[in-house]
């Protein structure tokens, strides 16, 4: 069998592992639960079960390379983590921020700004001498500005403060509550009884950034100004990465489901200039650092054919 690496892109919603070879020929791909220790109770269950599908691969992997979310970040939390990874995969492995394994794929190793606007936010920037500098990615409780999560609670604000007479905006709120199913109800009791009855808050809350985005598109101008306010925050956090990194205006590419949203590239293309597309994706960066460690040197087309092969295998038939 061929000599295999393994990647692993994990998320607060969703994550992706993948085994290939230096060809970029999938020999595995599979998909899980989030399994983000700050907001998932059941992540160590989750990654568990990802890790364990991989078993009968192991005498096959050279070396894996797993982007875990917050790691790096706290070190009670990274601890837990790296202790779970050595459990379930007894294998060479490196963790790393989840952050990272996506600049990685995006740029190959090389510099550029990597600008990720899921459920919350950060922006890395490395440099031609390696160095990478950080903005954002506190969390929601200090700022995440732009992400996911960011959008949907100022979606919350403003219809709050509709409803009660303190924004002109009758129709967004309207539209609000009809998505979360508390039209019918007293304002006060739909709002906060929908907050308070969310499993996991932060990825449902999260997931309003969609509906605000299907608005925005619609016209409607609270939703249009909550879009861009997101992406000048996320271009104040581009901004900042480049300052402190020593390169102003060198290429940036957009990572995230934010990113789905055409107003909010529309306002960063406007504000930052063309990006510069993802080379391969998140998992794919795993991968690709994996096969850099191992010193295996991938194929000409390893990025053409993974990336074909990553579509079809996590592309519902």
């Amino acid at each position: 069998m061929d000599t295999l690496v393994l990647g692993l892109d994990g998320g607060g919603t969703k994550t992706q592992l993948v085994v290939a070879a230096s060809d970029g020929r999938i020999v595995l791909a599979t998909a899980g639960a989030g399994i983000n220790p700050m907001d998932n109770s059941k992540w160590r269950e989750n990654l568990e079960e990802l890790l364990l599908a991989v078993s009968p691969l192991h005498s096959s992997i050279r070396f894996a390379v797993l982007g875990l979310p917050g790691h790096g970040e706290i070190r009670a939390v990274t601890d837990a983590m790296d202790k779970a990874v050595s459990e379930y995969l007894p294998i060479p492995h490196r963790n790393e921020n989840d952050v990272r394994v996506a600049l990685d794929g995006a740029f190959l190793n090389g510099p550029g700004t990597l600008v990720l606007a899921g459920t919350g936010s950060m922006v890395l920037a490395k440099g031609s001498e390696g160095r990478i500098t950080r903005a954002g990615g506190w969390g929601e409780i200090f700022s995440d500005e732009g992400g996911a999560y960011w959008i949907g609670q100022l979606a919350l604000r403003r219809a709050s403060q509709a409803l009660d007479g303190r924004l002109d905006a009758p129709a967004f709120a309207a539209a609000l509550l009809s998505e979360i199913g508390a039209q019918d109800r007293d304002w006060h009791d739909a709002m906060m009884g929908w907050c308070l009855s969310r499993k996991h808050q932060r990825s449902e809350i999260a997931t309003l950034a969609r509906f605000v985005d299907r608005l925005a598109d619609k016209g409607d101008e609270t939703a249009i100004a909550i879009m861009t306010a997101a992406a000048a925050e996320l271009t104040i956090q581009l901004k900042t990465a480049q300052r402190l990194a020593g390169h102003i205006g060198q290429a940036w590419s957009p990572a995230g489901s934010v990113f789905d949203s055409s107003t909010v590239m529309h306002h960063m293309t406007r504000m930052n200039g063309p990006c510069q597309p993802a080379i391969l994706t998140p998992v794919g960066g795993a991968v690709w650092s994996a096969l850099q460690t191992a010193g295996i040197q991938p194929e000409d087309a390893f990025a053409e054919t993974f990336t074909a092969e990553l579509v079809r295998a996590f592309t519902s038939p």
